[in-house]
């Protein structure tokens, strides 16, 4: 009798363990992160789709966040005084799509400046700023992600604008421009259940099936 109990305890324990792991939700993460970006310039980071041999895509996630600095100054190097009025703005982007763009998320980090004034001779004027941002956006099944089986991709870009107008000038300027980007894509899966797991199910349930029968005999 007490034979009979402690195998169907073990059965018990073989069958909740399989049926435990083909419950576990897996992830696969992939990052990428772009350090001091300068302006103009461009970096592409190319994201593999989800591989559907690993299981079933049950969602997606995506993490961007981007910053952005810019500094400038107007140096006026002649003997007198001299007005000055303008404007300066920049942007850090980090920008996510799918294959077919059906996707598209973004993340845009940003800083802006103005001034109407005046610089005495010999005298300088500016300013240091800073910018950062950060999205996340979360799909689940409910959404079509078999977009996600091709590949997608992060674009790492920023740009900027600058415009001083200054009379009667000898008035010369220094702007510069860098931005730094982060992403992440997850996919979280139900795994395909390995054969040997199936077949640890199947025996186990089987074998309380055939204990449980022969009790009731």
């Amino acid at each position: 009798m007490r034979k009979a109990i402690l195998i169907s305890m073990l059965m018990l324990i073989v069958v909740l363990c399989a049926a435990g792991a083909y419950a576990t939700s897996y992830q696969v993460v992939q990052s990428s992160g772009l350090y001091s970006l300068s302006d103009g310039d461009t970096q592409i980071w190319d994201v593999a789709g989800f591989n559907p041999a690993l299981g079933t895509l049950t969602s997606v996630s995506i993490d961007l966040s981007t910053t952005v600095d810019e500094s400038w100054s107007l140096d006026n190097t002649g003997n007198r005084l001299v007005y000055t009025n303008g404007n300066t703005y920049a942007y850090g982007i980090a920008w996510f799509n799918t294959a077919n763009y059906g996707v598209s998320y973004l993340s845009g980090a940003q800083v802006s400046d103005n001034w109407n004034t005046t610089i005495p001779k010999k005298s300088s004027i500016g300013n240091i700023l800073h910018g950062e941002d950060s999205q996340h956006l979360s799909l689940d099944n409910s959404y079509d992600l078999s977009e996600f089986y091709n590949p997608s991709q992060v674009a790492f870009f920023n740009y900027s604008y600058f415009y001083s107008r200054n009379f009667p000038g000898n008035v010369s300027d220094d702007h510069t421009i860098s931005s730094t980007g982060q992403a992440m894509v997850t996919y979280n899966y139900q795994p395909v259940p390995e054969p040997s797991s199936l077949l640890v199910l199947v025996a186990g349930g089987a074998g309380m099936f055939g204990f449980i029968k022969r009790r009731r005999a």
